[in-house]
């Protein structure tokens, strides 16, 4: 089982408050890890270090060099007057017609891909983000999700 991911002794302040203090974590592939804990705890925090999207303030974070990693944020990146299937090209620069099948995959029929993102239920918005993160492919999924 080949490790994904691997932080060691990585911690993050903001000001005078420590969020995460000398994590130590390994990711193997075929693993399912949730993090738990209460508002403002650090989880987001500690999703954003692994996906390079901020930086600890001291530790190591190492990515196995095939690593494909998905990241599902908690905030939508969907532009206002965007479509399904225009939102998906972007986020994926796939053809229209994989698009379309991983979306298919989801409950997203044909007749979806045209509406306005902004129109969906949230439901169905959700599915939207997770099938254009796995048109990438990823071989782990991070997922913020409250």
């Amino acid at each position: 089982m080949a490790i994904l991911l691997q932080l060691n002794k990585v911690s993050k302040r903001f000001a005078t408050h420590t969020l995460i203090d000398n994590a130590t974590l390994s990711i193997s592939s075929n693993q399912k890890i949730g993090f738990i804990g209460r508002n403002g705890a650090g989880k987001s925090t500690l999703l954003r270090i692994i996906t390079d999207e901020e930086q600890a303030d001291s530790g190591e974070i190492i990515h196995h060099p095939e690593l494909r990693l998905g990241y599902l944020e908690q905030h939508d990146r969907f532009l206002p007057t965007e479509t399904v299937l225009t939102f998906l090209l972007r986020i994926s620069k796939r053809q229209d017609w994989e698009c379309a099948k991983m979306a298919a995959r989801f409950g997203l029929k044909k007749e979806i891909l045209g509406e306005k993102i902004s129109a969906l239920s949230g439901g169905s918005q959700m599915r939207i983000k997770l099938t254009a993160l796995l048109l990438d492919e990823p071989n782990l999924l991070v997922m913020d999700e409250p």
